[in-house]
């Protein structure tokens, strides 16, 4: 499990580096950073119950303020839309929301992941009592 803890919080790590051209970019590197330091935090035996709830709770929020116009977009979306290369892809409000609801899903499963090592670290600890 360390190893893949270890890869995941490289990889979150990762996804956090390259948002810096993003108008949001902000927003973006704290969740992912925030999920790659409770990933990072396993590997060490912390687990944080109670920050990985509150963290899958804020993301699970913003996954529903998204979905109205995630579903909108996704009934309306053509293929067909010419992208101008020579803007940036968030100028594509198409494909930005399928973006942003993929990097929360992904967020949401790694803390979900996390939150669920930390029950059967727990539920090991207490069987050892």
């Amino acid at each position: 499990m360390k190893i893949l803890n270890g890869i995941l919080s490289i990889l979150l790590i990762s996804f956090a580096a390259v948002q810096y051209n993003d108008p949001d970019a902000f927003l973006w590197i704290i969740i992912y950073l925030a999920t790659a330091f409770m990933t990072g935090a396993t590997l060490f035996d912390q687990y944080h119950i109670t920050i990985t709830q509150l963290l899958m709770f804020i993301l699970s929020v913003n996954l529903l303020i998204l979905l109205p116009e995630f579903s909108s977009t996704f009934a309306n979306y053509d293929s067909n839309t010419i992208i101008d290369a020579s803007v940036t892809h968030t100028a594509n409000v198409q494909t930005e929301i399928f973006k942003e609801v993929g990097g929360l899903i992904i967020c949401l499963l790694v803390l979900t992941f996390v939150f669920w090592q930390s029950k059967k670290t727990a539920s090991n600890r207490l069987q050892r009592l």
